[in-house]
């Protein structure tokens, strides 16, 4: 803790016997060593929580950072759940399933997440089964941003805040997605997955396969792209997602679609308001 002398405040021994004795002190986060046994834990909301001997070794835990006391003043603690940093990736060590430690639950890692994650042996730490069975199974883990495939449907959406965006057909040949950037995941993981709003990179063009309208997505709403400007631009069906109208009409419509006054090279430029921002 690194008090000094200029920090303590001397009183009497009598003072200080008025005074009733509690639980001794730690501060929170604080890593012990039991000086009998050499078992490891990390004090936090007024339990102690092993630091399995794989955990400590992992994390670099030393005598500079871990703090020896009795074993008495150890076992008057006591003990709650194992405890592991977060995003641990952690092993059952007999049956080799990989998860990810996050707060105080375990999310399976799937062999195709695994791979598109490029996850080696030494970021992993191996612990025993019934050490991996005692944390609680939370949903299964999926990189932020990544796109998944249904193996059954062929259904592509893209993963993001805890929920899958579907990515429908034309979106994805504009975006020009292709089968090494999507994870294929069984039908019951995928569907385990929350439905979200649909997905649309930012300043992609759709049109409305009923009226022809073309807008240009930016931030989640849809801009009006007046056929003028779309010859201003050169905009050409390769670069427009076709969407059905229900689709179309679910995105908020929030203004116009203004061309940029200089080229940059690019078509997909603006949008801005009404007002003319």
């Amino acid at each position: 803790m690194g008090i000094t002398a200029a920090q303590l405040t001397t009183v009497t021994a009598a003072n200080f016997n008025l005074i009733p004795p509690g639980a001794d002190y730690f501060p929170d986060g604080m890593y012990l060593r039991n000086a009998q046994t050499g078992e490891i834990s990390q004090y936090s909301g007024r339990d102690f929580h092993l630091v399995s001997v794989p955990v400590a070794t992992k994390m670099g835990l030393t005598g500079t950072n871990v703090v020896t006391i009795t074993a008495e003043q150890y076992d008057k603690v006591a003990k709650g759940s194992d405890y592991f940093p977060e995003g641990m990736l952690i092993q059952n060590v007999q049956t080799g399933e990989v998860d990810i430690y996050s707060n105080g639950q375990r999310h399976w890692i799937s062999v195709p997440v695994a791979n598109t994650m490029n996850i080696t042996a030494a970021q992993v730490t191996t612990i025993s089964a019934s050490q991996f069975n005692e944390i609680p199974h939370g949903s299964d883990y999926f990189p932020e941003g990544v796109y998944l495939q249904n193996q059954v449907t062929g259904e592509i959406s893209q993963y993001s805040g805890g929920y899958n965006h579907v990515v429908s057909a034309p979106v994805a040949t504009v975006m020009g997605l292709t089968s090494s950037q999507l994870i294929s995941v069984t039908s019951s993981q995928y569907n385990a997955i929350p439905q979200g709003n649909a997905y649309y990179p930012q300043r992609i063009f759709v049109e409305n396969n009923q009226t022809g309208e073309i807008d240009q997505i930016s931030g989640g709403q849809r801009y009006w792209v007046s056929p003028q400007a779309a010859l201003e631009i050169g905009l050409t069906s390769t670069q427009i997602a076709t969407i059905g109208a229900n689709q179309f009409n679910a995105i908020p419509l929030a203004g116009n679609f203004v061309a940029p006054t200089v080229s940059t090279g690019s078509s997909q430029s603006q949008s801005s308001s009404n007002s003319g921002s």
